[in-house]
């Protein structure tokens, strides 16, 4: 079978076509929603650091559980928008051409304004603060001390952060260029996956409780099925 009957037989398939948009959106929402995420632990911890006696005032029980909760919805239209998609939101992957293919619509401009206030002020203020917030706690620790998992759990923040804004910087500066090579033209989305991958790396190294799992797994002596239970818990806390 050449290319082109591959191409018309799978690809014009609404179902795929569909499945294409539904992906991309949830590629922008889980952007959105991180950033959202880096902000909320970032200015968690700047309270436990900075404001300990009002700590338990301002994050409470119900409050804590929420405000993840409310990022989620907050970024919720722009999934639906993309997914349906809704007022000009195209944005799909087109196999013919291997490139992503969107609309110059206004949903696009929005799109892109909204994701540069996003990261140049939101996740900018949450590096800032983890900054901050790892100094005064690698200060205290030497002074004092003090046991290393708050100073752990802030560096995992601030990788996580730094990566982000780094790929995403990428992706809005010379990913916007073509170069003619596919892997060039194409490393704007390869990063994504390598987002992923630092996520997971770097919530494996700096989190006690899931390397020990990993060593336990790699020495077999614990069940594998632990490991996956350790990272679900551990990064829905992060």
């Amino acid at each position: 079978m050449d290319w082109d009957m591959y191409y018309n037989r799978i690809w014009l398939d609404p179902v795929w076509y569909a499945l294409s948009l539904a992906l991309t959106g949830l590629m922008f929402y889980q952007r959105l929603v991180l950033i959202l995420l880096h902000a909320t632990v970032s200015f968690n911890r700047a309270c436990a650091v900075y404001a300990p006696l009002q700590y338990t005032k301002i994050f409470t029980r119900t409050r804590t559980k929420l405000l993840p909760v409310l990022g989620f919805l907050i970024c919720l239209p722009v999934l639906v928008a993309y997914s349906i998609p809704l007022f000009g939101c195209v944005y799909y992957f087109e196999p013919y051409s291997l490139s992503w293919m969107f609309d110059a619509s206004i949903c696009n401009r929005v799109h892109t304004i909204a994701e540069y206030v996003c990261h140049g002020v939101i996740l900018s203020f949450s590096i800032v603060v983890d900054f901050s917030v790892a100094a005064y706690l690698f200060r205290d620790r030497k002074k004092q001390g003090r046991n290393m998992m708050d100073f752990m759990f802030i560096v995992q923040t601030l990788v996580l952060a730094l990566s982000n804004g780094f790929f995403t910087l990428f992706l809005y500066t010379i990913g916007t260029l073509q170069y003619f090579t596919p892997l060039l033209d194409h490393m704007a989305k390869l990063n994504n996956i390598l987002l992923a991958l630092i996520y997971t790396a770097t919530i494996a190294l700096c989190n006690k409780h899931v390397r020990t799992e990993i060593f336990n797994l790699i020495t077999c002596k614990r069940n594998a099925r632990n490991i996956g239970t350790v990272l679900v818990v551990v990064t829905s806390n992060t």
